[in-house]
């Protein structure tokens, strides 16, 4: 049973072809947790060392060994995604995967292959660089002051949001039909919320809704806030500053449902696409006219408030504004979902 889950034969192909990525990962990785820190605190001026340990003993809560650990978090978003689009976009490009799904395996257990060999880079390589790190760091002057279970659990969030984000674009990667799609869905999820809010904020200025609400506190302070709802950008758990979180439970249990979830539904999503599709902005019929009306809605959307911005600030330029890039929208999204890119 556990010999026909892991067929060498399906690993290997894999392997062979993102093992770049492997050594990439791997040599950045290196570079820029444990060399960095060992740079800094085993090779750099003693005089700036012992300034830093004054400054720890001054203040408890200093952790300057932790500033690394942002770096490699952001390295690996960076290279998870395109291990993503490696092992997805790629190969639909280089004709792969016709032969991929021409092998004697399930689509099921090829997605899983994949999925499983891309987690095992990533926490690899995370692995590899916090036991060098932990390493440089227990032979240095810092060792005394060094918080080791916040550290682990440091690691353990950065970790856990790449590892989010790659079983995102591996599963965006199976409706998408192209590199340029998938890169370009990755981009709109990320501007989204911030869109939706601004496209509100328009609509409100446009037909005088009032976007304040007067508030009176017990002490008798009048103040303002907006009614329009603060949405979180994506950045904003991506790019988290991981220090002293360990214990948000909120954070892992929505992280580890979303990454079980978003590889549940490209498991899904990869049983049923459809290789003649390749190229095409999406593969899946049904994503298409979601895709096709999505698209129309915001391009009247924005439409609307660059009429409202050049003319003037009204309802009838807002409308006019909306039905005319309603139009232009619909045939421009139906032209680029008929389009097969080769990129």
């Amino acid at each position: 049973m556990w010999r026909k889950a892991f067929d060498p034969g399906l690993w290997f192909k894999e392997y062979r072809q993102v093992r770049v990525m492997l050594w990439a990962m791997l040599g950045l990785g290196f570079a820029t947790l444990p060399l960095y820190n060992m740079n800094r605190w085993w090779f750099g001026e003693q005089r700036l060392i012992d300034n830093t340990v004054e400054s720890i003993v001054m203040n408890p809560g200093y952790d300057p060994w932790m500033d690394a650990v942002m770096n490699i978090q952001v390295l690996m978003l960076v290279l998870g995604t395109i291990l993503a689009l490696w092992q997805m976009g790629f190969e639909r490009r280089s004709n792969m995967q016709e032969f991929t799904l021409s092998l004697p395996y399930s689509r099921t257990h090829i997605y899983t292959t994949k999925w499983l060999l891309g987690a095992a880079f990533l926490i690899g390589c995370f692995l590899f660089s916090a036991a060098l790190d932990a390493i440089v760091l227990a032979t240095s002057q810092l060792a005394p002051f060094i918080e080791w279970g916040g550290y682990v659990m440091t690691l353990l969030r950065a970790m856990l949001i790449n590892l989010t984000l790659y079983t995102l674009m591996l599963a965006m990667g199976t409706v998408c039909g192209s590199v340029f799609s998938q890169i370009s869905f990755l981009a709109v999820l990320a501007l989204l919320p911030e869109f939706i809010r601004l496209m509100v904020m328009r609509f409100c200025w446009a037909f005088d809704i009032s976007t304040l609400k007067k508030e009176t506190t017990l002490e008798g302070d009048v103040y303002y806030s907006s009614i329009v709802p603060n949405i979180h950008r994506p950045e904003q758990y991506l790019f988290n500053d991981v220090r002293g979180a360990d214990g948000d439970i909120g954070f892992w249990t929505i992280s580890i449902a979303l990454t079980v979830t978003l590889f549940v539904v490209g498991l899904l999503l990869f049983k049923h696409n459809k290789a003649e599709n390749n190229g095409k902005l999406v593969i899946l019929p049904s994503f298409e006219v979601i895709l096709r009306v999505g698209f129309t809605l915001c391009f009247a959307l924005l439409g609307a408030t660059v009429s409202t911005g050049v003319f003037t600030n009204s309802p009838a330029a807002y409308c006019i504004g909306f039905l005319a890039a309603l139009f232009i929208g619909y045939f421009i999204i139906r032209w680029l979902t008929n389009v097969k890119l080769k990129i």
